[in-house]
């Protein structure tokens, strides 16, 4: 075969029919893909909006179980306390002293030492409510009771539990304010307000709970709103009972609404007024409350609550309202007159599918110009593969979102084990916690239901009665109960728990199961233990200790009166025998300058044992506390001074309190505190002695100045005052024996006080001294 006669490749096709056939497939993939964008654009925006619906009901639904658990409770608390007081206690009036003091302004309030914040529930009782015996009863039983109460509520979306009682006065559990008990003035009165006047039979024979309007509190910068009940104590009207939600604790969950780009919220009260808003926060707070829709710069809000209302909103509860470029849902919050409107803008989600979708596009169009066909396949199988994904793990999010709001009560973030089981002898458990397993060794699953075992098997054999009979006790009460047990371990350990919960009950008023949470207190009951015993130890060795050191005092103070007796007869005899000497001396001797110096020696030393004996005798002396008017004690101490030298001075004597102590004693300090400011002002021109008050009304002690205008002394010496024979002048300046403050300190310091001092060189000097304030009831 020659070269002529070899087959030459010939193409079945122009080289420009598949350029062709390629780009008319493009041309009609890509109108395709155009149209399929929009469909899919369409639906996605739809599901975005329906799963923003949904997060918008979730929200209005809880904000309403808020509102709806609120009233629900404090119905509660009005039944139970009504069932608490129509029991007969009567030790309950007795027990009032103990509760509660009365204060300087006339009022009765609980006494703050005795009470923790946190746990208990205090009481004011105004100046004008003289308690009579029902009334200290009511007040005694009522704060037991909210106590009680109260700490079932904790971390509710309410923040307090209050009384107001027809005749005055106010009982309330609120951990957050500790120290509400100062707050309330002498007559404070709550009876003229909508938290009173409306539960009265003539206004409410029905005994309705009511919620009080909303109302703005300018220093928090927060709404608060009340939800009132009355009270009836037997058989009759006696008062109001509430709690008081923040409009914040309601609005926690909102934050939900902020998920989608652009979304907004404002919530209305009935009167149409903005009262929270993620927008308008500032004007709301500008306006008092007052601000309302029309008042807004976007008219499209007053415009979607006016078509909600005539699409049904007030039949439905919840509408959804479409304009041109937002949606709005608007819902209306059962239990109180409220509205919640969400704005959600589709611009942002549009621009933001459609982003997604360019850049879809984008990788198609440069994978069909490299393999049309193949990619065209890939292309459609990855979509369809990746939308079905996508609806997947959408569906699964919701789910979890919903397991997440139904639990979340459930937990509510407690430590120990969390359950909620039935009341029957088995404690057959609906749901219990993982931490169970650290406690028993069986794993949550095996309890649930009728189990591999009963929770009650895992309960020590000698606690299941008490532990059966305290719950069953406090469910007949209606109370929450709290029980400690013990746990056997799968191992044999025991291991002690403490168990707190409370009976759940349905719209029928019936108990369907309990909710709490068990603690392991081993390591604390241990520790109690020892400390019983290390406390037993203690108080043995404190017994001992404190004999013998009765038996030192005894000793010390025969020795010092020994001491002070046989001292003080040789003085006397060397003091009768210089006096003999200078009666038979002759007049104008130049020794009788000395004879005089040595009986003036005699004389100290006389005042210094019988300072020395007055000292040794307070080691063992006892106190007469007696309540006495101190502005009497300082006229006695005066009429008794020197005449001349007092005459001299100018005496400044303020208004001086009543005081509990010893007046004895305290006489005692009183005339050593003034000899000496006379004593060291004597040389002044114008002596001035004064002595003043400067108690504060919230202080626990009293503090009395007494002061002069005479030679005072150096500060950095002040430490030296109260020491025995320690002083700062010459007995040539100023005589003294160095006994007369030390004494007073002993004495300050027998009540529980204590003195101290402030002067400077030529200024005068002040001493102070501070008594406890006591309680003589």
């Amino acid at each position: 075969m020659t070269t002529d006669d070899r087959p030459r490749y010939r193409a079945v096709l122009p080289l420009y029919v598949p350029a062709l056939l390629g780009a008319v497939v493009f041309l009609v993939l890509f109108v395709t893909a155009q149209r399929e964008q929009q469909a899919l654009l369409s639906e996605r925006l739809e599901q975005i909006v329906q799963r923003h619906e949904q997060t918008a009901q979730r929200v209005a639904a809880s904000m309403a179980h808020d509102l709806g658990d609120t009233r629900g409770s404090i119905e509660r608390f009005a039944r139970e306390l009504e069932r608490q007081l129509d029991r007969t206690d009567p030790q309950a009036a007795g027990a009032f002293d103990t509760l509660f003091e009365k204060r300087p302004d006339g009022t009765y309030r609980s006494r703050l030492a005795s009470m923790d914040p946190q746990r208990d529930a205090a009481a004011v009782l105004p100046k004008y409510l003289q308690p009579d015996a029902a009334s200290r009863e009511f007040f005694v039983r009522s704060v037991h009771f909210t106590s009680l109460f109260g700490q079932a509520t904790v971390g509710k979306a309410f923040v307090n539990t209050w009384i107001l009682p027809k005749h005055g006065g106010e009982v309330i559990f609120w951990p957050s304010e500790p120290g509400w008990v100062e707050q309330p003035a002498a007559d404070f009165d709550y009876r003229a307000t909508e938290w009173f006047l409306p539960t009265e039979p003539a206004q409410n024979p029905q005994r309705k709970s009511y919620w009080t309007a909303l109302a703005f509190d300018p220093v928090p910068r927060i709404w608060m709103t009340s939800v009132v009940a009355p009270l009836y104590w037997r058989g009759a009207w006696y008062g109001s009972v509430g709690h008081d939600m923040p409009l914040a604790n309601l609005l926690l969950q909102t934050q939900q609404l902020r998920q989608q780009e652009g979304s907004r919220f404002v919530l209305l009260s009935g009167q149409d007024s903005i009262v929270a808003s993620d927008q308008y926060g500032e004007e709301i707070l500008r306006a008092k409350g007052q601000l309302r829709l029309g008042q807004l710069g976007d008219p499209a809000w007053a415009a979607a609550i006016q078509q909600a209302r005539q699409q049904g909103l007030a039949r439905q509860g919840f509408v959804r309202v479409t304009q041109a470029d937002r949606v709005w849902f608007v819902a209306r919050i059962e239990g109180a007159d409220w509205v919640l409107v969400n704005s959600l803008p589709l611009g942002p989600i549009v621009r933001q599918i459609e982003a997604s979708f360019t850049t879809l596009r984008n990788i198609a169009i440069t994978t069909l110009l490299i393999e049309l066909v193949i990619a065209t396949v890939i292309l459609a199988l990855a979509h369809r593969r990746g939308r079905r994904h996508f609806n997947d793990i959408l569906k699964l999010h919701d789910d979890l979102a919903e397991r997440e709001s139904r639990y979340r009560t459930l937990v509510s973030n407690l430590p120990g084990i969390v359950y909620r089981c039935a009341n029957d002898t088995d404690w057959t458990m609906h749901y219990i916690s993982d931490a169970v397993e650290g406690l028993t060794g069986y794993p949550a699953s095996a309890f649930i239901g009728t189990g591999a075992i009963s929770f009650n098997a895992v309960v020590h054999v000698d606690d299941r009665d008490l532990l059966w009979r305290q719950i069953q006790n406090a469910l007949e009460d209606r109370l929450p109960y709290r029980v400690e047990y013990r746990l056997q371990h799968k191992d044999g350990q025991i291991m002690w728990v403490m168990e707190q919960g409370q009976g759940c009950y349905d719209a029928k008023d019936q108990l369907v199961w309990l909710d709490g949470v068990i603690l392991n207190i081993n390591a604390l009951h241990y520790a109690q233990e020892q400390l019983g015993r290390l406390n037993v130890e203690l108080e043995q060795k404190v017994e001992l200790r404190t004999r013998a050191l009765r038996e030192a005092l005894g000793e010390l103070e025969s020795f010092g009166h020994a001491i002070a007796h046989d001292l003080r007869a040789p003085l006397r005899q060397a003091s009768s025998y210089l006096e003999m000497v200078g009666e038979a001396m002759p007049d104008g001797d130049p020794s009788r300058q000395w004879l005089e110096r040595s009986q003036r020696a005699l004389e100290r030393m006389n005042d210094m044992i019988q300072g020395l004996w007055s000292v040794a005798r307070l080691g063992s002396a006892a106190l007469n506390v007696s309540r006495f008017a101190l502005n009497v004690l300082v006229d006695e101490i005066r009429a008794e001074l020197n005449v001349d030298a007092a005459a001299k001075i100018s005496w400044q004597v303020g208004t001086l309190p009543e005081l509990e102590a010893d007046r004895i004693l305290l006489r005692e300090v009183l005339q050593n505190l003034l000899d000496n400011a006379m004593k060291y002002s004597a040389r002044q021109t114008d002596p001035v002695v004064g002595i003043r008050d400067h108690s504060e009304a919230s202080s626990q002690e009293w503090v009395i100045e007494v002061y002069d205008n005479g030679a005072g002394f150096d500060p950095s010496h002040a430490d030296k005052l109260f020491v025995l024979f320690q002083r700062l002048h010459k007995s040539s300046e100023f005589p003294g024996t160095g006994i007369g403050l030390a004494l007073c300190a002993r004495i300050i310091a027998l009540h529980g006080g204590r003195i101290w001092a402030s002067s400077s060189p030529g200024q005068g000097a002040s001493f102070f001294f501070a008594l406890p304030k006591r309680s003589m009831d």
